[in-house]
C-alpha cells in the first residue's frame, strides 16, 4: 500500500486492470465542499472456474482518522527524539570521571566545602 497522486493512483489502477492484478492505494481525495479527505481503493480480480478474469471488484474506504493518527504520532515521535537528543544527559552534567580518586576538604574556607580532585 502506497500514498500516491491521482495521476499515479489512475496509472497503477489501469496497470493492475490490464495485468489482472490485484492493487490497493490511499488516495488523497476532496468532497463537493472542498474538504479532503483520504480513501483507501482497494481492487481485485473475479475470476471464473477457468480462471480467466472476468471482473473487478473495487471496495472504497475513507481513512482520514487513520491517517491523521499515523501522522501525529508520527509527530510525537520526532518531538521526543528531538527533546531526548537536545536534553543533557543528567541534571548535575555528565558523570564523574569514576578511575580519578575524589576527595573531600573538611576544611569550610577551602572550595567551600566542594570535592577537590
Amino acid at each position: 500500500m502506497s500514498t500516491t497522486s491521482v495521476w499515479e493512483s489512475l496509472s497503477s489502477c489501469a496497470l493492475s486492470w490490464l495485468q489482472k492484478r490485484e492493487v490497493s492505494l490511499e488516495i488523497l481525495n476532496y468532497k463537493k465542499n472542498s474538504d479532503k479527505f483520504w480513501n483507501l481503493l482497494s481492487m481485485m480480480p473475479v475470476r471464473n472456474a477457468a480462471g480467466a478474469v472476468v471482473s473487478f471488484i473495487g471496495v472504497q474506504s475513507d481513512i482520514t482518522e487513520l491517517i491523521r493518527r499515523k501522522h501525529a504520532e508520527r509527530e510525537l515521535q520526532q518531538a521526543k527524539v528531538q527533546s531526548f537528543a537536545c536534553s543533557p544527559v543528567h541534571p548535575s552534567g555528565p558523570p564523574q570521571n569514576l578511575s580519578t580518586p575524589q576527595t573531600f576538604d573538611p576544611d569550610p574556607l577551602s572550595l567551600d566545602g566542594r570535592f577537590a580532585p
